[in-house]
């Protein structure tokens, strides 16, 4: 037997079984989850096959030239293959490379092929990207009661992270299968990431000099073919990720980028759907990015996010790159487990959209407001995007998206879900901001902050007649950057009257009147909040205390006069005065102290008010002439809108009676007033009444239908 026999039915050996341990692997299998992330240490350059006489070759270097024509016979074996109608194509074309002089080690994967040129260097060949599956939003599944039935839990206190960076990097492959779809979710990615203050690099073409040059990133997104390559087992082992770029090699670039190929940096790559672009003059392969590439080139900031929309990235053979990507700081990753197919455009679409709140991506009515990652998760889930389903081409597959990291990433930008306006003007912003302070804007006016957390922000709201700036207005929260969704801070202004009436029964005549006056100004959000993404608005659950510009006074009058067993007496009372209006937990503080509660629901169009006297304050009581300081203004208005003996549990503060005032579709409440009785007679006669009326509250700024909710 020859040399040169020799050789071969040694490598065809090697092939078989390195073969059977591919099945095993097929594109779409593989793990998912946490276990992904536990790989071994990267090997450094010139471990396991790097450099000159590496991976067990037999030395010696080729030219580019040489490459070249290497790995092109390869693309025109594979296509005669397919043209003779060949039953399994890869096998047949890893067979035949086994017999090529220029390698020593080649083995498949599911679409794909590796060769190592007996030098060391790699190459790829792939044909995996799937074309065909229908883009339009997917409804959403009623068999999936386990996404429908698990609520969104309100944000708390903890981990809620903006990115360390403001730079967003997106980029794919040029050529026509990724396009229009993957040119058209880059354009409504970027439109979405810079309305919220991200800076995209309008290059989006997927480079070596776009990934080396782009400096610290906090979101990443790359679009392209890709596939695992290397040894399986054996002493030269060494599994790892490559995704293709547009970089072509020729000798001058092979000889700028020399070591990132002898350290396995970057490895030559061809993919079949570029076929015609190899026939029309660029023989030449490509270049691929590794795992090694990643981590000597790229940097991504804390709590950052990577989104890899290509084929086996997700796999557990690519945790290597994973890890890469994860050791130069990213936080969550993104990964699609099988062959990737235009389908996924759905799921970046949707992604970007719904964690912005731009809501360009099948919008919705009212629109959405931005939410956190673990919220558009599970929407993902819950509409069916993130099993991205096999095209019907002939042997493809589903890709399920998969994530992978340990937190960190919650959200592309602050977001707020609900205002709280407090006792002494103090506003609260409730969402997720992050741990690093950033900005809080009322009405375009730039207020200080006097505590800052990652749920919660206070500062307190500049309070007067003329409304100064800053009272209230469009609240945007900015941090690192990036301005969150807009929620409006509402003032109502105007004056409500409260009127007791006690009556003259038989043989009496005149009346006794108690009347509240309130110059009332309350603040506060007058829009409904969704708890889970597109979920139906519900009504915002804290209160309004009234703004420390509210005034109170009381003025208590009128005489009644009966005639008894042939004599008079009358009963008459005057006094007036101020009430000092204060917060609840001040209110048993002692007389002439008065606190003002509402709440609005924005689902229902009501605002409700709860105007509480506190016991102590006296007015003047005269019977029959002489002076006795006995009266008492408390005025009870559970009968004048609602009772509500459970205290409205849903809200923060219970409001167990007071006055319901319809609000119109722009916040204002118009005139209203309104009469019942309170107490009678063994007669039937009416004993007490109560009154209340109002000549409107004005809304400023309107209430609208374009806030996110």
């Amino acid at each position: 037997m020859d040399q040169t026999e020799s050789t071969r039915r040694r490598l065809l050996t090697r092939a078989m079984t390195a073969g059977m341990g591919a099945a095993l692997a097929a594109c779409g299998g593989g793990g998912g989850g946490a276990g992904g992330w536990a790989v071994p240490p990267l090997p450094g350059p010139g471990d396991g096959g790097a450099g000159g006489d590496g991976g067990g070759g037999t030395g010696g270097r080729f030219s580019s030239e040489q490459r070249s024509e290497a790995t092109w016979r390869i693309a025109e074996k594979y296509e005669q293959l397919l043209g003779a109608r060949t039953a399994r194509p890869f096998e047949a074309l890893r067979d035949w490379v086994l017999l090529q002089p220029e390698y020593d080690a080649v083995d498949i994967d599911t679409d794909s092929l590796w060769a190592r040129f007996t030098d060391g260097r790699y190459f790829l060949f792939t044909d995996d990207w799937k074309t065909g599956a229908p883009t339009a939003p997917m409804a959403p599944r009623e068999g999936d009661l386990a996404a429908r039935q698990q609520r969104a839990a309100p944000l708390a206190a903890g981990d809620m992270q903006v990115p360390g960076s403001d730079k967003a990097l997106l980029l794919k492959l040029k050529e026509d299968i990724f396009s229009p779809e993957g040119d058209a979710a880059i354009a409504k990615a970027k439109a979405a990431l810079e309305k919220r203050g991200w800076t995209v690099p309008a290059q989006h073409v997927l480079t070596l000099e776009a990934l080396k040059n782009a400096g610290e990133v906090g979101l990443l997104y790359l679009n392209g073919h890709a596939a695992v390559y290397g040894p399986k087992e054996g002493p030269d082992a060494y599994r790892d990720f490559a995704m293709l770029t547009e970089n072509n090699s020729s000798d001058d670039a092979d000889e700028l980028y020399a070591q990132d190929l002898d350290d396995r940096s970057i490895i030559l790559h061809r993919d079949r759907s570029r076929w015609n672009e190899y026939l029309h003059g660029q023989r030449r392969p490509n270049y691929a990015i590794t795992s090694i590439f990643i981590r000597k080139y790229l940097k991504l900031a804390p709590n950052s996010l990577v989104v890899l929309m290509a084929c086996s990235a997700g796999l557990a053979e690519a945790a290597v790159f994973r890890a890469s990507l994860s050791n130069v700081g990213a936080s969550e990753i993104i990964a699609w487990q099988g062959s990737a197919t235009a389908a996924g455009y759905r799921t970046v679409d949707a992604l970007f959209d719904r964690m912005t709140g731009v809501n360009a991506n099948d919008p919705r009515t009212p629109p959405n407001r931005a939410f956190d990652f673990e919220d558009v998760w599970r929407y993902l889930g819950s509409r069916g995007l993130l099993e991205n389903p096999p095209t019907g081409e002939p042997g493809s597959r589903p890709a399920p998206i998969k994530r992978f990291g340990q937190g960190g990433f919650d959200l592309t930008n602050p977001l707020i879900t609900m205002l709280e306006v407090d006792w002494k003007d103090k506003l609260v912003v409730h969402g997720g901001f992050g741990a690093e302070p950033g900005t809080v804007s009322v009405g375009g006016t730039v207020l200080p902050v006097t505590r800052w957390s990652e749920a919660e922000i206070e500062l307190t709201l500049p309070t007067g007649p003329n409304d100064p700036p800053g009272s209230h207005g469009d609240v945007i929260v900015t941090t690192r950057k990036r301005s969150s969704n807009v929620r409006p801070l509402t003032s109502w202004r105007g004056e409500i009257v409260y009127l007791a009436e006690e009556l003259a029964q038989e043989h009496g005549q005149g009346r006794l009147t108690r009347e509240l006056r309130l110059e009332l100004h309350l603040r506060g959000d007058g829009h409904a909040t969704r708890t889970e993404v597109d979920g139906a608005p519900k009504p915002n659950t804290w209160n309004l205390i009234a703004a420390s510009d509210s005034r109170a006074r009381h003025v208590s009058g009128g005489s009644i006069r009966y005639g008894v067993l042939g004599g008079n007496t009358t009963t008459s009372q005057q006094g007036r005065g101020e009430l000092r209006i204060v917060g609840p937990a001040e209110a048993a503080g002692g007389p002439g102290l008065m606190v003002v509660i509402g709440r609005v629901d924005a689902v229902t169009r009501q605002l409700q008010i709860l105007p509480l006297v506190s016991v102590g304050d006296y007015y003047d009581v005269f019977l029959d002439g002489q002076h006795s300081n006995v009266g008492r203004i408390l005025m009870e208005v559970q009968g004048l809108g609602f009772w509500d003996p459970k205290g409205s549990a849903h809200s923060h503060l219970p409001l167990m009676f007071g006055t319901t005032l319809p609000m119109g579709t722009n916040g204002a409440i118009a005139a209203y007033e309104r009469t019942i009785v309170t107490d009678t007679s063994l007669e039937g006669r009416p004993v007490m009444q109560q009154t209340v009326r109002t000549a409107g509250l004005s809304a400023t700024p309107a209430l609208r239908g374009d806030v996110g909710l």
